[in-house]
Formats: C-alpha cells, structure tokens, sequence
C-alpha cells in the first residue's frame, strides 16, 4: 500500500480547504490537500456558478500571502466592472421595480471557478483521492484510507469535502449526517446569449439581480458570471439560478426539455431582463436541477481534535442569503489560527480543535436556521417584505440585529 506521511490532511479542494492550505503553507505547517476529482474533470465539469463574497473577504485578507491578496481581483465574475455600486438589487419580478438595495459588506460577486484557480496556486494537492474510511488507530495520528488502495497518515484531518461530506459520515454515521432535504427546487446554470442579448442583460444592476414574483412564488437571480473580453459580448456568460417550492419535483422534471419548457414558462411571467434570460435559452440546453438541502451542526466526537469539519461540511445551507462562501472563509481562517497555536506549542490539539468547533457550531447553526426561514420567505410575498434579507441584508446577524 501506498503512504504519504503529513501534518495535517485536508479533504477537499474547494475555497475552504483551499484558503486553509494557504494559511497552513504560510505558517510553515505541513499539509496536504486530497481531492476526490482528477485535475482534468474538475476543468471539464459543469459545475460553473458565482458565489456572493462580502464580509467573508475579511478572512480572505488575513490568510493570503500579500502577493495573492493583490490578484483577487481576477476572480471578480467581472473583472473590468468599476462601478461603485456595491449592492445586491432585489425586485419586483413582476413589474420590474427595484424594491432593495441589499446592503453588505464590500459587496461582490465572484467565480467559483477563478477562485479555486487562485487559491490552488502553489498548494500541494493530490487530484483523484476518493476518501473511503478513517482510521485512528495511534495516538495523536489519524489514517485516511483512499480508493486504489492508498493511504495518508497525519496528526490530524479537517474534512472541507462538501455538502455530501465522507468525513461527516465518520463523525456522526452515515444516516445522521445525510442531508435535509425540502421541498424547494433549484435551476442553477450558466448560458450565453447574442452580443444584444447580452449587453440588454446588464440592465437593472450590471453584476447582480434577485428578482421575486408576488404572484407566483419563484426567485429569478440573473448575475453575469463570466466576462473574458468587455468588448465581446457575445462571449459573455450569464448565470440564471430559479427557485421554486413545491411542484413540479426534480423527480416531475427529469427529463431536460421538460426542464428548459418551465423555465420558458417562468420567465414569460416576469420582466426584463429575467425574461429575455429564459425565454431565449434553446430548446436542447441541459439544466442542471437539484433539490435544495441543508444540514444543522451538532456535537460530534472529534478524537481529541484530531478529525473536525469546515465550510459546507460542517453546515450546508441553502443559497437564499448568500453566506455559505463567507462563513467557509472563516471556518478556514479560524483553523489557520488553531493550528498555527498548536504548531508553536501554546494549545494542545484537543483544545484547539475544540475552541474553534465551539465558535464555529452555533454560528452555523444560527445561519443555516436563518438561511431555511429565508429559503421559505422567498416563496410567499408576504413573508418576503418581513425575512432575514430585509431586516438583515447579507449581513452576519448580531444579538442586536435580532432584537
């Protein structure tokens, strides 16, 4: 059997595994990153969205190297945008209307895609480990078993591999850590448009744009996604994300034209732009639909700190308050500073790991709860004008925000 013998191991190569290598790697803690896919899929892949960063950027600018903080930049889903508009617009679907201006901090929207390219730079990741079991047999050591009979050793593991996390199944058992589905379907895809098309799309709010229909109960976010050239529009990518409770099902819609006839339907409802993004998508375009889910922290026996989770591991929300990326980016800068206290003898592992789990568990408990009353209010207009985004915006919520 093969063996690599690190520090600590890192499961998963998304923004929360990948932001906490940096810091690790700049600390001069050893580490390595496992990732279930090849190299070559993850650049082939579909899986192409934007994520909404704002207070989060502050993690981002404490764990980055000078040099890599300069660049984030290039991970701005445009980055030529200079407008000084940081906000998220949220309307009327029906009419138009603009009906918030959703405040933040330092607003922006970025690609997943670019962001993961930035911050796997210089990090030492092994692509295609698929993590079957863990092992911890030896004290202060812990095993990680992979597929193709492989195996890392290191003094302890950090499971950043997303919402369907392995590490999360050894924590607390397959069925306990299997996510909590609702009745809430989500449409998230990237398409692109004619260059007219596509310079129309800008309108309302150049980056970003919520749209919710008081009559029907769906959520349109239409964001530009991916600009290479400003003056090519034409090869301009869009991101159009729909939300919807109840029928039809992802099961009632399996079929893709099925899928690309509703969104059709949708948009005709609605105002431009949102309109024009869905009624002009062609008829074979392949939509990927997913039911929403969610996942509530709770105690897990993490082996005297040495296996503990982060990022969506930890707690999958639902994406209708937009913090998954910004509480990941603190979990990752949070265990920077564990082990760094842990490297330089001040903490014990146990007491590390415990502090942050202590920190991190009814933060996330508190937004994933926040994120599912949001998830809800978004279907019913009513309920809309008195949700978290109104009162809160996308902001971290404080003890006197909620008075």
């Amino acid at each position: 059997m093969d063996q690599v013998d690190t520090e600590v191991l890192i499961i998963g190569a998304g923004a929360c595994g990948l932001l906490l290598a940096q810091g690790l790697k700049s600390a001069g803690i050893p580490y390595t990153v496992f990732e279930g896919e090849t190299a070559e899929s993850i650049k082939t892949r579909s899986r192409h969205w934007g994520m909404n960063l704002h207070w989060g950027g502050e993690y981002l600018d404490k764990v980055l190297s000078p040099e890599l903080k300069a660049r984030l930049r290039e991970c701005n889903c445009d980055p030529f945008y200079e407008g000084a508009d940081n906000t998220y617009t949220v309307c009327n679907g029906k009419t138009g209307e603009v009906i918030l201006a959703m405040q933040g901090v330092m607003p922006r929207r970025v690609s997943r895609r670019k962001l993961k390219a930035l911050l796997s730079e210089g990090i030492d990741i092994q692509y295609g480990r698929k993590l079957v079991s863990i092992h911890k047999e030896f004290p202060g050591r812990v095993t990680a078993c992979f597929e193709g009979d492989f195996k890392a050793v290191g003094s302890n593991l950090i499971g950043c591999d997303g919402s369907r996390s392995r590490v999360r199944e050894f924590l607390v058992g397959t069925e306990n850590a299997r996510p909590i589905g609702t009745d809430i379907s989500i449409l998230n895809f990237p398409y692109s448009y004619t260059a007219e098309q596509a310079r129309e799309l800008r309108g309302v709010h150049p980056i970003i744009k919520i749209a919710y229909h008081p009559e029907h109960g769906n959520v349109y976010l239409l964001a530009i996604l991916e600009v290479e050239d400003p003056d090519k529009p034409e090869d301009w990518k869009y991101q159009s994300a729909i939300t919807w409770k109840g029928p039809p099902s992802v099961e009632d819609l399996e079929d893709p034209r099925d899928r690309v006839k509703y969104v059709k339907k949708i948009a005709a409802e609605y105002a431009d732009p949102w309109r024009t993004a869905g009624t002009a998508i062609s008829d074979d375009a392949v939509l990927p639909l997913n039911r929403g889910t969610y996942w509530m922290p709770k105690d897990w026996d993490n082996r005297d700190g040495t296996i503990t989770l982060a990022g969506d591991a930890a707690h999958p929300m639902l994406p209708h308050r937009g913090q998954g990326l910004n509480h990941a980016l603190q979990d990752a800068a949070l265990l920077v500073q564990a082990m760094e206290s842990v490297h330089n003898g001040k903490k014990s592992l146990a007491e590390a790991i415990g502090e942050y789990e202590t920190e991190m568990r009814p933060r996330a408990c508190q937004e994933v709860q926040l994120t599912l009353e949001q998830a809800h209010a978004s279907h019913d207009w009513e309920l809309l004008m008195q949700s978290p985004i109104f009162k809160l915006g996308v902001n971290k919520p404080t003890a006197e925000k909620e008075t």
